[in-house]
């Protein structure tokens, strides 16, 4: 149970006397306003927590009184609460899946009481206000920049909660996308860098620019370019996040570049003015064939005043290792260490104005990647989970750092968003060249053959510094309009060292007379200012329609020089110009307050850009997409079922692919370059289903057919795109029981398929490098009491090989594995 950290003076509902006072008299009292305030559209702000707290805050919110036997607060948990709505129906939302219930209305003064059909020690209605009852909430999302329920948005969107992704014990990208259709990811390193988020099969692969983007709140942290760092993504603690949403689709409108085939967005928790929280926990990990790892992890709410509070939190975590290295004899090469932090800071100066600043940080590293090396077939080169390569000649870092200044002021009428963030990412990876180029360097050198290796170092750092302010109206009526302006600029350095080592002890054989073999580096900056809108039509409270705009001016620039024995030795820069105008269409129509249909029509882009790897300066062209959508989705039964249906269809143009030429000499040399059309369509589906109190079951699965549709450069008509799977699927349940005094408990389990794969493009009559279908199957169990949790899983418990990347190097290629079994136990204390 959460703790007050203060008490309000005056007219606080729960003050130190008041508070015996409603336990003493059974009476809770909060503020008093006018009737007719009840009929209008509010902002709330509440979190998931005890009865005895968010109904004094709603009351508070609100400016209503509120009164209620104290007794039959006691115990019970409210779910949180976020987005403009009347009074009556934030309430209504507020008390879901509780057993309270209004009593009595008498416009400035309601009443609660207790559900005649349940009573505060009925087990059937303890089970039901378990933990995360997901049959019971309406979910909140902020994927088109306002709060509203995920039911209410006329587009494919999925939300993974916080709480779901604890009780999993899953902590990286491809635990959680699993639960969401249509997404699946590629990983060329496995391990949280170099990765990419393919929604609906739009993919190109390696090469171009980012076709999904990721936000933390409004701060995008992923770069617009070719030149991000690693594709790398921050790694939260459950507890200081609300949920992640996964908007499917292009998402160009209200979110610009590099959100072409989707969007992924963690949403954070605020911190709290009303409550003192906190949670702990303490975690133990063990995997087959490998070593053991574990972590800690922490995070506190505190009020600091009426007006002010803190969060902070922060982890260590290490993943086991699983890979050995028969070349040096090193077991379990590839175990990566984790930490990293967040802090924020909200302050209320006034009524109506909220500030929130926040600075997070994170850390990578590892020895080795995950992945080994195959032939062009799939097969390991070395043996299951091992490689051969010299010491320190796949590792990697990586670090990530973003601030960010949020400010809500909430006006009449309208509201006004400003934010501004500053992200630094950096990343550097060791890319194995000693199959390719070890035997040249051998000869070139005089040495005995087998002696030399050689790694390619690639750091990659990115600086980011965005803003974006929008209005946007608050009250519900036949007009709703949001307008907004953004700005960004990035710089992104890249380098390629090329490094000849001993295969043995991986140390530097720079003495041994060889020239220098490659450097390489790339400075580029991105400018992009774009203006947006939106506009809703409520033709009756079923029929809406709405639509966007979104203009942008983007400018780059960059500049590369090369030398060595393996580039060449150049000079080059470069600059573009993108000029690019998306729209969006959404009719919906609510057949029930809870079951919506809709239609929706939505282009995206990622910007061109001067090519970086090739002497010569040609730009790419801007490629785009518009998608045309029809889906469905609710609630049916009284929240018993959930549904979210839809199919889709994306025409693709002017893609940009890695591409490669003949340079001077006959030097092979890649390049950005645009290949024609592809088209993706398919359907997706996901329900979750409440058959008894306690106990429920979900499911999603996919059918994407991605392919391109005709033959340029290195695209044949008729492939797939890469890393694009035909079906994606996973079932699971979960059911919560009560054991015995007080102790609760849940067994859940989830079954995983992942299609089979084609890799990057390798041009008319190459084999492309497959990625075999794969399938898994993860159990959970855990019991808790009064805020102590312990959880006990088991992933991938068949103890499956699959391959979530793979990357080509000419006869052979490297494959991102699946972790192999994994088993941990995770505990925790909440308050």
């Amino acid at each position: 149970m959460r703790k007050h950290a203060h008490a309000k003076r005056g007219n606080s509902m729960f003050s130190t006397r008041s508070r015996h006072m409603a336990y003493a008299s059974a009476a809770v009292v909060a503020f008093t306003a006018s009737a007719a305030a009840q009929a209008q559209y509010q902002r709330f702000d509440i979190a998931e927590q005890p009865a005895t707290t968010s109904i004094p805050i709603f009351a508070r919110q609100a400016h209503v009184q509120i009164t209620a036997p104290g007794k039959i607060l006691r115990g019970v948990t409210t779910p949180a609460l976020h987005g403009n709505y009347d009074v009556r129906t934030a309430l209504h939302q507020l008390l879901v899946g509780t057993r309270l219930r209004i009593v009595a209305d008498a416009g400035a003064t309601i009443t609660l009481a207790e559900s005649p059909t349940t009573s505060a020690g009925d087990p059937a209605q303890t089970a039901t206000r378990s933990p995360d009852p997901a049959w019971t909430r309406d979910i909140v999302v902020t994927a088109t920049k306002r709060s509203e329920r995920l039911i209410d948005i006329p587009q494919a969107v999925s939300a993974v909660r916080a709480s779901t992704l604890t009780r999993a014990g899953a902590v990286r990208l491809e635990d959680y996308a699993a639960s969401v259709p249509g997404v699946t990811i590629s990983n060329n390193t496995g391990a949280g860098v170099q990765t990419q988020i393919i929604f609906r099969g739009i993919s190109t692969g390696v090469g171009g620019n980012p076709v999904a983007a990721v936000y933390v709140d409004d701060a995008p942290i992923t770069s617009a370019t070719q030149l991000g760092a690693g594709g790398s993504f921050p790694d939260f603690d459950p507890a200081d996040l609300e949920r992640i949403e996964f908007l499917r689709g292009p998402q160009g409108t209200l979110y610009g570049a590099a959100s072409l085939g989707g969007l992924l967005k963690f949403v954070t928790r605020k911190p709290d003015f009303d409550t003192l929280s906190g949670r702990a926990e303490l975690g133990f990990t063990g995997v087959d064939h490998g070593g053991l790892g574990g972590g800690a992890r922490g995070r506190i709410n505190a009020p600091l005043g009426e007006n002010v509070a803190v969060s902070a939190s922060g982890f260590y975590r290490i993943d086991p290792g699983f890979i050995d290295n028969v070349l040096t004899g090193k077991s379990n090469e590839n175990e990566t260490r984790t930490r990293g932090g967040r802090v924020a800071l909200a302050v209320r100066p006034v009524t109506n104005v909220t500030i929130v600043g926040s600075a997070m940080y994170q850390a990578i590293n590892a020895d080795s990647v995950t992945t080994i090396d195959t032939d062009l077939s799939g097969r390991p080169l070395y043996g299951d989970l091992q490689v051969s390569r010299p010491r320190g000649a796949s590792a990697l870092t990586q670090r990530f750092t973003l601030y960010d200044l949020s400010i809500n002021a909430q006006l009449n009428g309208f509201d006004v968003i400003s934010d501004t963030s500053y992200g630094i990412q950096k990343s550097g990876t060791y890319v194995d060249y000693t199959r390719i180029i070890g035997g040249v360097l051998d000869s070139i050198s005089g040495q005995p053959s087998g002696t030399l290796g050689a790694s390619v170092f690639q750091p990659f750092r990115t600086k980011k510094l965005t803003q974006e302010v929008r209005l946007q109206s608050t009250t519900k009526g036949f007009f709703g309009w949001q307008i907004g302006g953004f700005y960004t600029r990035e710089k992104a350095n890249s380098l390629a060292l090329v490094n000849p080592l001993y295969r043995q002890t991986g140390e530097s054989a720079a003495s041994v007379g060889l020239p220098p073999l490659g450097n390489g580096e790339v400075n580029a900056t991105y400018r992009e200012i774009a203006g947006f809108g939106n506009v809703t039509l409520n033709f009756t409270s079923k029929l809406s329609l709405s639509g966007g705009l979104r203009y942008s001016d983007i400018r780059q620039s960059n500049s590369q020089t090369l030398s060595g024995l393996l580039l060449g030795n150049s000079a080059s820069s470069g600059s573009s110009s993108d000029h690019k105008l998306t729209f969006s269409v959404n009719p919906s129509y609510k057949i029930t307050p809870n079951i919506l249909v809709y239609g929706r029509v939505a282009s995206g882009y990622r910007p061109g850009g001067p090519n970086t790897t090739t002497n010569d300066p040609a730009s790419y062209n801007p490629d785009t997409v518009v998608s045309y959508e029809v889906g469905t989705k609710g609630t049916l039964f009284d929240r018993l079922l959930t549904f979210d249906l839809d199919a889709f269809l994306i025409d693709w143009n002017d893609i940009q692919v890695q591409q490669s030429k003949i340079g001077p000499g006959g030097t092979p040399l890649s390049f950005i370059g645009n290949a024609g059309k592809a088209q993706s369509k398919g359907v997706e589906a996901a329900f979750t289903a409440a058959p008894m109190s306690g106990l429920t079951f979900d499911a999603n699965i996919a059918y994407t057919d991605a392919t391109f549709r005709n033959t340029v450069g290195p695209a044949v008509a008729g492939d797939r795109l890469p890393s694009s799977a035909k079906w994606t699927g996973q079932v699971g349940g979960e059911y919560r029981f009560d054991v015995t005094d007080g102790w609760k408990s849940f067994l859940g389990a989830s079954y995983r398929y992942v299609g089979k794969r084609l890799g990057e493009f390798a041009g008319p009559g190459a084999a492309r490098y497959v990625l075999p279908k794969y399938e898994t199957v993860d159990l959970r169990a855990g019991i808790d009491r009064n805020g102590f949790e312990a959880s006990f899983f088991v992933r991938n418990i068949a103890d499956k090989r699959g391959y979530t990347g793979g990357f080509v190097f000419g006869p052979y290629a490297t494959a991102a594995l699946l972790q192999p079994r994994t088993m941990g136990l995770v505990l925790s204390k909440t308050f």
